[in-house]
Protein backbone atom coordinates (compact mmCIF):
# COMPACT_ATOMS: atom_id res chain seq x y z
CA UNK A 1 0.00 0.00 0.00
CA UNK A 2 1.40 3.39 -0.96
CA UNK A 3 2.53 5.80 1.71
CA UNK A 4 -0.07 8.37 0.62
CA UNK A 5 -2.94 5.90 0.97
CA UNK A 6 -1.63 4.76 4.36
CA UNK A 7 -1.59 8.39 5.48
CA UNK A 8 -5.22 8.85 4.40
CA UNK A 9 -6.35 5.70 6.22
CA UNK A 10 -4.42 6.60 9.37
CA UNK A 11 -5.73 10.14 9.48
CA UNK A 12 -9.33 9.12 8.77
CA UNK A 13 -9.26 6.62 11.63
CA UNK A 14 -6.69 7.88 14.16
CA UNK A 15 -7.26 11.63 13.77
CA UNK A 16 -10.84 11.51 12.53
CA UNK A 17 -13.41 8.91 13.49
CA UNK A 18 -11.70 7.77 16.70
CA UNK A 19 -11.44 11.36 18.00
CA UNK A 20 -15.12 11.17 19.06
CA UNK A 21 -14.28 8.47 21.64
CA UNK A 22 -12.95 10.83 24.33
CA UNK A 23 -15.87 13.30 24.06
CA UNK A 24 -18.29 10.38 24.24
CA UNK A 25 -16.48 9.15 27.35
CA UNK A 26 -16.94 12.53 29.03
CA UNK A 27 -20.64 12.62 28.08
CA UNK A 28 -21.15 9.20 29.68
CA UNK A 29 -19.07 10.20 32.73
CA UNK A 30 -21.15 13.32 33.29
CA UNK A 31 -24.36 11.33 32.99
CA UNK A 32 -23.22 8.63 35.41
CA UNK A 33 -21.97 11.13 37.98
CA UNK A 34 -25.15 13.22 38.06
CA UNK A 35 -27.84 10.62 37.35
CA UNK A 36 -28.72 10.45 41.06
CA UNK A 37 -28.04 14.12 41.89
CA UNK A 38 -30.35 14.99 44.81
CA UNK A 39 -32.44 18.06 45.46
CA UNK A 40 -31.33 17.98 49.11
CA UNK A 41 -28.38 16.45 50.94
CA UNK A 42 -25.90 17.51 48.27
CA UNK A 43 -22.91 17.45 50.65
CA UNK A 44 -23.55 13.81 51.61
CA UNK A 45 -24.02 12.91 47.93
CA UNK A 46 -20.78 14.72 47.03
CA UNK A 47 -18.72 13.03 49.75
CA UNK A 48 -20.08 9.65 48.71
CA UNK A 49 -19.10 10.29 45.08
CA UNK A 50 -15.59 11.35 46.11
CA UNK A 51 -15.09 8.24 48.25
CA UNK A 52 -16.17 6.04 45.39
CA UNK A 53 -13.93 7.79 42.87
CA UNK A 54 -10.93 7.57 45.14
CA UNK A 55 -11.29 3.82 44.70
CA UNK A 56 -12.31 3.74 41.05
CA UNK A 57 -9.98 6.48 39.76
CA UNK A 58 -7.18 7.52 42.14
CA UNK A 59 -6.04 4.07 43.27
CA UNK A 60 -5.68 2.69 39.71
CA UNK A 61 -4.17 5.99 38.55
CA UNK A 62 -1.23 5.81 40.95
CA UNK A 63 -0.93 2.01 40.64
CA UNK A 64 -0.70 2.16 36.84
CA UNK A 65 1.74 5.07 37.08
CA UNK A 66 4.10 2.99 39.23
CA UNK A 67 3.73 0.03 36.87
CA UNK A 68 4.46 2.34 33.96
CA UNK A 69 7.62 3.53 35.67
CA UNK A 70 8.72 -0.09 36.22
CA UNK A 71 7.92 -1.00 32.61
CA UNK A 72 9.89 1.98 31.32
CA UNK A 73 12.89 0.99 33.43
CA UNK A 74 12.75 -2.60 32.18
CA UNK A 75 12.50 -1.46 28.57
CA UNK A 76 15.53 0.73 29.04
CA UNK A 77 17.43 -2.17 30.60
CA UNK A 78 16.44 -5.01 28.27
CA UNK A 79 14.92 -3.53 25.11
CA UNK A 80 17.43 -0.71 24.49
CA UNK A 81 14.63 1.85 24.54
CA UNK A 82 15.49 5.31 25.79
CA UNK A 83 13.89 6.05 29.15
CA UNK A 84 11.91 9.24 29.70
CA UNK A 85 14.11 11.63 31.63
CA UNK A 86 13.28 13.71 34.68
CA UNK A 87 15.20 16.52 36.29
CA UNK A 88 16.00 14.87 39.62
CA UNK A 89 17.52 18.16 40.80
CA UNK A 90 13.99 19.57 40.86
CA UNK A 91 12.33 19.25 44.29
CA UNK A 92 9.10 18.13 42.58
CA UNK A 93 10.52 15.51 40.22
CA UNK A 94 8.88 12.67 42.16
CA UNK A 95 5.53 14.42 41.84
CA UNK A 96 6.00 14.39 38.06
CA UNK A 97 6.94 10.70 38.08
CA UNK A 98 3.79 9.81 40.01
CA UNK A 99 1.71 12.11 37.86
CA UNK A 100 0.53 14.36 40.69
CA UNK A 101 1.49 17.63 38.97
CA UNK A 102 1.15 16.40 35.38
CA UNK A 103 0.39 12.94 33.94
CA UNK A 104 3.60 10.84 33.96
CA UNK A 105 5.33 10.91 30.59
CA UNK A 106 5.23 7.14 30.29
CA UNK A 107 1.51 6.98 31.17
CA UNK A 108 0.32 10.24 29.65
CA UNK A 109 -2.91 8.63 28.43
CA UNK A 110 -4.16 8.53 32.03
CA UNK A 111 -4.81 12.28 31.95
CA UNK A 112 -8.54 11.59 31.59
CA UNK A 113 -8.60 9.82 34.98
CA UNK A 114 -7.34 12.98 36.66
CA UNK A 115 -9.82 15.09 34.65
CA UNK A 116 -12.83 13.03 35.75
CA UNK A 117 -11.74 13.15 39.39
CA UNK A 118 -11.32 16.93 39.22
CA UNK A 119 -14.78 17.27 37.68
CA UNK A 120 -16.13 15.15 40.55
CA UNK A 121 -14.37 17.40 43.08
CA UNK A 122 -16.06 20.46 41.59
CA UNK A 123 -19.35 18.71 40.81
CA UNK A 124 -21.48 20.79 43.24
CA UNK A 125 -20.21 23.98 41.57
CA UNK A 126 -20.76 22.52 38.11
CA UNK A 127 -24.30 21.53 39.06
CA UNK A 128 -25.06 24.93 40.57
CA UNK A 129 -24.08 26.72 37.35
CA UNK A 130 -25.25 24.23 34.74
CA UNK A 131 -28.69 23.45 36.18
CA UNK A 132 -29.44 27.15 36.67
CA UNK A 133 -27.93 28.56 33.48
CA UNK A 134 -27.69 25.61 31.07
CA UNK A 135 -27.84 27.55 27.81
CA UNK A 136 -25.38 30.23 28.95
CA UNK A 137 -22.94 27.66 30.35
CA UNK A 138 -23.00 25.56 27.20
CA UNK A 139 -22.65 28.55 24.90
CA UNK A 140 -19.62 29.82 26.81
CA UNK A 141 -18.06 26.36 26.90
CA UNK A 142 -18.69 25.84 23.20
CA UNK A 143 -17.15 29.18 22.25
CA UNK A 144 -14.13 28.61 24.52
CA UNK A 145 -13.74 25.12 23.02
CA UNK A 146 -13.79 26.28 19.39
CA UNK A 147 -11.97 29.62 19.84
CA UNK A 148 -9.52 28.53 22.47
CA UNK A 149 -6.30 29.37 24.22
CA UNK A 150 -3.66 26.90 23.10
CA UNK A 151 -2.40 26.49 26.68
CA UNK A 152 -5.82 25.20 27.79
CA UNK A 153 -5.79 22.41 25.22
CA UNK A 154 -8.91 20.24 25.28
CA UNK A 155 -9.99 21.12 28.83
CA UNK A 156 -12.86 23.44 27.77
CA UNK A 157 -14.23 20.91 25.28
CA UNK A 158 -13.90 18.03 27.75
CA UNK A 159 -15.84 20.04 30.32
CA UNK A 160 -18.43 20.90 27.68
CA UNK A 161 -19.06 17.26 26.82
CA UNK A 162 -19.13 16.42 30.52
CA UNK A 163 -21.81 19.09 30.97
CA UNK A 164 -23.78 17.62 28.05
CA UNK A 165 -23.91 14.33 29.92
CA UNK A 166 -24.85 16.21 33.08
CA UNK A 167 -27.81 17.89 31.40
CA UNK A 168 -28.96 14.58 29.96
CA UNK A 169 -29.86 13.49 33.51
CA UNK A 170 -32.47 16.22 34.00
CA UNK A 171 -35.92 15.94 32.50
CA UNK A 172 -36.44 19.66 32.05
CA UNK A 173 -37.46 21.90 29.17
CA UNK A 174 -33.90 23.19 28.93
CA UNK A 175 -32.50 19.68 28.82
CA UNK A 176 -35.00 18.61 26.15
CA UNK A 177 -34.33 21.71 24.07
CA UNK A 178 -30.59 21.21 24.30
CA UNK A 179 -30.65 17.51 23.51
CA UNK A 180 -32.95 18.15 20.55
CA UNK A 181 -30.62 20.86 19.26
CA UNK A 182 -27.43 18.82 19.65
CA UNK A 183 -28.87 15.55 18.39
CA UNK A 184 -31.21 17.13 15.85
CA UNK A 185 -30.00 14.82 13.11
CA UNK A 186 -30.16 11.74 15.34
CA UNK A 187 -33.74 11.01 14.33
CA UNK A 188 -32.56 9.42 11.10
CA UNK A 189 -29.46 7.76 9.77
CA UNK A 190 -28.21 10.88 8.02
CA UNK A 191 -26.18 11.63 11.15
CA UNK A 192 -23.74 8.88 10.16
CA UNK A 193 -23.31 10.35 6.69
CA UNK A 194 -22.86 13.86 8.07
CA UNK A 195 -20.21 12.66 10.51
CA UNK A 196 -18.15 10.83 7.90
CA UNK A 197 -18.40 13.72 5.45
CA UNK A 198 -17.17 16.15 8.12
CA UNK A 199 -14.30 13.83 9.06
CA UNK A 200 -13.33 13.46 5.39
CA UNK A 201 -13.38 17.25 4.90
CA UNK A 202 -11.19 17.66 7.98
CA UNK A 203 -8.67 15.13 6.61
CA UNK A 204 -8.73 16.85 3.21
CA UNK A 205 -8.10 20.25 4.84
CA UNK A 206 -5.20 18.70 6.76
CA UNK A 207 -3.78 17.30 3.54
CA UNK A 208 -4.07 20.73 1.88
CA UNK A 209 -2.40 22.41 4.83
CA UNK A 210 -5.36 24.50 6.06
CA UNK A 211 -5.50 22.76 9.48
CA UNK A 212 -3.12 20.60 11.51
CA UNK A 213 -3.70 16.89 12.14
CA UNK A 214 -5.77 17.78 15.22
CA UNK A 215 -8.19 19.87 13.18
CA UNK A 216 -6.97 23.22 14.53
CA UNK A 217 -6.31 26.48 12.72
CA UNK A 218 -3.56 28.36 14.52
CA UNK A 219 -4.25 32.07 14.73
CA UNK A 220 -1.24 32.92 16.86
CA UNK A 221 1.04 31.38 19.46
CA UNK A 222 -1.79 31.75 21.98
CA UNK A 223 -5.03 31.22 20.05
CA UNK A 224 -6.46 28.66 17.66
CA UNK A 225 -9.77 27.57 16.18
CA UNK A 226 -10.70 23.92 16.69
CA UNK A 227 -12.83 22.36 13.98
CA UNK A 228 -12.90 19.01 15.81
CA UNK A 229 -15.38 20.23 18.44
CA UNK A 230 -18.44 20.47 16.13
CA UNK A 231 -17.28 17.34 14.29
CA UNK A 232 -17.04 15.45 17.58
CA UNK A 233 -20.49 16.66 18.61
CA UNK A 234 -21.93 14.94 15.54
CA UNK A 235 -19.69 11.95 16.28
CA UNK A 236 -21.08 11.68 19.81
CA UNK A 237 -24.63 11.74 18.43
CA UNK A 238 -23.67 8.97 15.99
CA UNK A 239 -22.13 6.80 18.71
CA UNK A 240 -25.11 7.41 21.00
CA UNK A 241 -27.77 6.31 18.53
CA UNK A 242 -25.48 3.61 17.14
CA UNK A 243 -25.18 2.03 20.57
CA UNK A 244 -28.94 2.22 21.13
CA UNK A 245 -29.73 0.69 17.74
CA UNK A 246 -27.10 -2.00 17.36
CA UNK A 247 -25.79 -2.90 20.81
CA UNK A 248 -27.86 -1.57 23.70
CA UNK A 249 -31.05 -3.29 22.51
CA UNK A 250 -29.35 -6.24 20.84
CA UNK A 251 -29.42 -9.77 22.15
CA UNK A 252 -27.37 -11.01 19.22
CA UNK A 253 -23.67 -11.27 18.55
CA UNK A 254 -22.94 -7.53 18.88
CA UNK A 255 -24.69 -7.25 22.22
CA UNK A 256 -23.10 -10.41 23.62
CA UNK A 257 -19.64 -9.38 22.42
CA UNK A 258 -20.02 -5.94 23.99
CA UNK A 259 -21.18 -7.46 27.29
CA UNK A 260 -18.17 -9.77 27.21
CA UNK A 261 -15.57 -7.10 26.48
CA UNK A 262 -17.06 -4.12 28.38
CA UNK A 263 -15.77 -5.17 31.84
CA UNK A 264 -12.21 -5.04 30.45
CA UNK A 265 -12.52 -1.55 28.92
CA UNK A 266 -10.88 0.36 31.78
CA UNK A 267 -8.18 -2.28 32.29
CA UNK A 268 -7.40 -2.39 28.57
CA UNK A 269 -7.16 1.38 28.29
CA UNK A 270 -4.90 1.78 31.32
CA UNK A 271 -2.60 -1.07 30.30
CA UNK A 272 -2.50 -0.54 26.54
CA UNK A 273 0.33 2.01 26.41
CA UNK A 274 2.78 -0.19 28.32
CA UNK A 275 1.86 -3.27 26.29
CA UNK A 276 2.01 -1.33 23.03
CA UNK A 277 5.58 -0.20 23.70
CA UNK A 278 6.70 -3.80 24.25
CA UNK A 279 4.80 -5.05 21.19
CA UNK A 280 6.37 -2.38 18.96
CA UNK A 281 9.86 -3.02 20.33
CA UNK A 282 9.53 -6.78 19.74
CA UNK A 283 8.00 -6.36 16.27
CA UNK A 284 10.77 -4.03 15.15
CA UNK A 285 13.33 -6.71 16.04
CA UNK A 286 11.32 -9.66 14.77
CA UNK A 287 10.16 -8.00 11.55
CA UNK A 288 12.94 -5.54 10.61
CA UNK A 289 11.49 -4.92 7.13
CA UNK A 290 7.81 -4.13 7.40
CA UNK A 291 5.20 -2.06 5.63
CA UNK A 292 3.63 1.03 7.18
CA UNK A 293 0.18 -0.52 7.21
CA UNK A 294 1.45 -3.60 9.06
CA UNK A 295 3.04 -1.48 11.79
CA UNK A 296 -0.12 0.58 12.01
CA UNK A 297 -2.59 -2.31 12.25
CA UNK A 298 -0.78 -5.14 14.00
CA UNK A 299 0.54 -3.46 17.19
CA UNK A 300 -2.83 -2.10 18.40
CA UNK A 301 -4.60 -5.33 17.46
CA UNK A 302 -2.07 -7.45 19.37
CA UNK A 303 -2.09 -4.96 22.25
CA UNK A 304 -5.84 -5.17 22.80
CA UNK A 305 -5.78 -8.96 22.50
CA UNK A 306 -2.92 -9.27 25.02
CA UNK A 307 -4.58 -6.81 27.43
CA UNK A 308 -7.89 -8.70 27.34
CA UNK A 309 -6.06 -12.02 27.84
CA UNK A 310 -4.09 -10.68 30.81
CA UNK A 311 -7.25 -9.17 32.25
CA UNK A 312 -9.16 -12.43 31.92
CA UNK A 313 -6.36 -14.43 33.54
CA UNK A 314 -6.11 -11.94 36.39
CA UNK A 315 -9.87 -12.00 36.93
CA UNK A 316 -9.68 -15.79 37.31
CA UNK A 317 -6.45 -16.17 39.27
CA UNK A 318 -5.66 -12.76 40.84
CA UNK A 319 -9.03 -11.16 41.36
CA UNK A 320 -7.87 -8.80 44.15
CA UNK A 321 -5.00 -7.44 42.06
CA UNK A 322 -7.30 -7.10 39.05
CA UNK A 323 -9.90 -5.13 40.99
CA UNK A 324 -7.20 -2.73 42.23
CA UNK A 325 -5.95 -2.14 38.69
CA UNK A 326 -9.49 -1.87 37.31
CA UNK A 327 -10.76 0.36 40.09
CA UNK A 328 -13.24 -2.25 41.30
CA UNK A 329 -14.72 -2.72 37.80
CA UNK A 330 -15.49 -6.09 36.30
Amino acid sequence: MSGSLVWWVQDLVSQGVSRAAVPFFFVVSGFLLFKDFPEEGIVAWWLGKLRKRLKTLCVPYFTWSLLGLLSTYLMTRFASTQIYSYDVASPTWWLEVLGITTPPKFMFHLWFVKAIFLFAVFSPLIAAIVFRLPNTALLLLFLSSVFRFRELGDWPSNLMFFVIGTLATKNTKERKAFVDSVFFVAKNNIVVVVWFVLVFLKVLMTRLGFVDIYGAIRLSDMFEISLMVPINMVGVATLWIGYDKFIGQSAGFAGNLCDRIAPFAFFVYCSHWMILQWVCAIMKRAIPSHSEIVMWLMPPTLTVAIAVLIGELMRRKLICAYRILAGGRG
